[in-house]
């Protein structure tokens, strides 16, 4: 199925978000009223975004320059709507993904590497912990995106390009 970006891109406006709020509550109310069929959970869902950091920090690096957030949403009711599912991601979009909150993450993870403890634990054992951290992690999150972003096509091919199609494995 294909999005037109402009009528996606006014509505999105018209509810005072970004796109990638309103596909994020989409994603979220698909797994509540689909997959667990409206029925209240104690289990959040939660989904992973990239968020691009070039928008947040001045950089002049070439490279892909991100981090990532989850939105964790909580159907602990049955009566949660659409538009409650939207105020929640957006609210925590607003809190989390910040300069100063992605200031905080990087500097946790890189002042991680400077501890004398985690210095001392030999390279194999490092290596074990981040593989099991990293399972935890990808067990703990219900869904995910890309950091895609806006795609420009070249204007020689620009004529013969009509739509894109992105599949990720």
């Amino acid at each position: 199925a294909y999005m037109p970006t402009k009528q996606i891109l006014d509505l999105c406006r018209s509810k005072g978000v970004s796109i990638t709020h309103y596909l994020t509550a989409c994603n979220g109310w698909a797994i509540f009223t689909e997959a667990m069929r409206g029925r209240p959970s104690k289990t959040p869902v939660n989904i992973l975004i990239p968020i691009n950091l070039r928008g947040i920090s001045a950089t002049t690096t070439t490279l892909n320059f991100f981090s990532s957030i989850y939105d964790s949403l909580l159907f602990d009711t049955p009566d949660i709507n659409f538009d409650d599912i939207l105020a929640e991601v957006k609210t925590q979009f607003e809190q989390k993904a910040t300069r100063e909150a992605m200031q905080e993450k990087i500097s946790y993870t890189v002042g991680s590497g400077y501890s004398p403890f985690i210095r001392a634990v030999p390279l194999p054992l490092k290596t074990l912990a981040l593989r099991a951290i990293y399972e935890h992690s990808v067990k703990s999150s219900t869904a995910s995106y890309s950091n895609m972003g806006r795609i420009e096509v070249p204007e020689p091919f620009a004529p013969y390009i009509t739509a894109a199609a992105l599949m990720l494995s």
